[in-house]
């Protein structure tokens, strides 16, 4: 939002100031910001919002839709565009929208405001959040920093206690996660990240998508034949209140969660950010397993 604002801005300078006749820049201008508006028209949720993904968070840039009505004043159209390099996947039926990261983290020279997040996700139910990243409350080099860019801060899985992508200061990685392999189709996406290979490890995960359930699985696979302690993450958006059924049954007001797979299942207490210096109580899962962990969160009516 921040960069198509100021390609914005500079298509609107030269637009209209005589000094500047440079017709070949101004069609450059046009066309990256009409690729920029729908890449953001195919990311952003239907109430407007946007993933709360890496360093992303509210009160910044623009919305979107003032970014678009910009672009309109302008004569600037929005171009489709599928979802691909950026290595984001996003489902939508009626009933919710799901966007998954099962791409590198990046940019790769200079991954500043990457977090250790490989196949995070976020899920609107209803167009209201259900599952969600916890978000970004500071950029200082302190320890919610460091918290908020680890494995744990999302909707993902951390093994042996260790980050998939080494993050460090405040706008630092070291070693990163690499995705090895991907197959998606209009309804699944399955990839496998190397991100443990210093242990042995590789991690897939899976996600398939029907009208009112999605199906997440996820498999360790371990190269030395050695056990690892794999422990799978959950933050639910403040409002949503988890229930334990059983061993391995989460029931709230909007889905059913099931898990197979399951050694341990904790309710924790976490906090979301909704921007710099502002956190909000909510709830997570923390869920333990060894080899394989199936997740099914099935839509309620």
């Amino acid at each position: 939002q921040i960069m198509l604002y100021r390609v914005l801005d500079c298509y609107n300078l030269m637009q209209n100031n005589p000094l500047f006749d440079h017709p070949e820049l101004m069609a450059l201008l046009r066309e990256k910001a009409s690729r920029m508006l729908g890449w953001l028209e195919a990311m952003r949720y239907r109430d407007g919002s946007i993933p709360h993904l890496n360093d992303s968070t509210d009160g910044i840039a623009p919305t979107s839709s003032a970014l678009k009505a910009y672009a309109q004043r302008l004569g600037i159209t929005t171009e489709k565009i599928v979802l691909k390099e950026s290595g984001y996947r996003k489902f939508v039926t009626d009933r919710y929208e799901m966007v998954a990261d099962v791409g590198n983290i990046g940019p790769d020279y200079i991954p500043g405001h990457a977090h250790s997040d490989t196949f995070n996700f976020e899920l609107h139910i209803d167009d209201r959040p259900f599952i969600v990243d916890t978000g970004i409350s500071t950029y200082e080099n302190n320890e919610r920093r460091k918290l908020e860019r680890a494995t744990g801060a999302h909707n993902t899985v951390r093994i042996d206690r260790l980050d998939q992508s080494e993050v460090w200061s405040s706008f630092r990685v070291a070693r990163r996660a690499k995705i090895v392999a991907l197959e998606a189709s209009e309804k699944m996406v399955r990839a496998t990240h190397d991100g443990y290979k210093r242990i042995g490890v590789l991690h897939t995960r899976q996600f398939e998508a029907s009208e009112t359930t999605i199906k997440i699985k996820d498999i360790i696979a371990s190269k030395r034949g050695t056990s690892h302690e794999a422990v799978a993450f959950l933050h639910f958006a403040p409002g949503v209140k988890p229930e334990m059924q059983g061993n391995n049954k989460i029931r709230t007001n909007a889905a059913l969660l099931t898990f197979m797979g399951l050694k341990s299942l904790k309710i924790v207490d976490i906090h979301i950010a909704e921007g710099y210096n502002r956190l909000v109580a909510s709830k997570g899962l923390v869920l333990g397993f060894e080899k394989e962990l199936e997740t099914q969160i099935e839509v309620r009516k």
